[in-house]
């Protein structure tokens, strides 16, 4: 199954379950939400606040960032958020896992967009691979991070998911699949 066919079947509504949990399926390990109040819908361009968010995911997930697998960014090619997440992730990481966008396949969604991202993604990692954002984010001098360019054999590790929200909300998602 390739990601063009995992994407296609995308909606956009979105629900989940939580219950007890399967060893052979993904676990939440920590989150964290931190408001910015920079603007109602865009983040200070500084990542300060994406900064803590990620921060206090891997805290709360018991986690170094060099524990990372793969990052799912938010990725709304609105410069002023891209570049807020982007100067975030280079302050968490100091070595950039890889990091994928969906966005650019599914677009806002409004309020769905984080859980809809959520299930592509663990769905994609259950089938063998990390999604590529071929095209997007190819080169590095434009915010200093890459996006995945092609599709890379990925089954298991520990995610971090991105979520920017209007309000300022930025929310980090750890999750983990063993």
């Amino acid at each position: 199954m390739s990601a063009v066919t995992v994407l296609r079947s995308a909606r956009a509504c979105s629900a989940l379950v939580v219950g007890p949990g399967d060893p052979d399926r993904f676990h939440w390990r920590g989150g964290a939400n931190v408001c910015d109040t920079h603007s109602l819908v865009a983040r200070g361009p500084t990542g300060r606040r994406w900064l803590r968010s990620s921060r206090q995911a891997l805290a709360d997930a018991g986690l170094p960032a060099s524990a990372i697998t793969a990052i799912r960014a938010h990725g709304t090619a609105t410069p002023s958020n891209d570049e807020a997440e982007a100067a975030g992730m280079l302050r968490t990481f100091e070595s950039m896992p890889p990091i994928c966008a969906l966005k650019p396949f599914i677009g806002h969604t409004l309020g769905a967009c984080g859980l809809t991202e959520l299930v592509l993604f663990y769905r994609a990692i259950e089938h063998g691979f990390l999604i590529a954002t071929p095209g997007i984010g190819a080169d590095r001098t434009a915010l200093g991070v890459v996006l995945n360019q092609a599709e890379r054999s990925m089954t298991k590790g520990h995610f971090m998911l991105n979520s920017f929200g209007f309000g300022g909300n930025n929310t980090s998602l750890v999750i983990s699949r063993d």
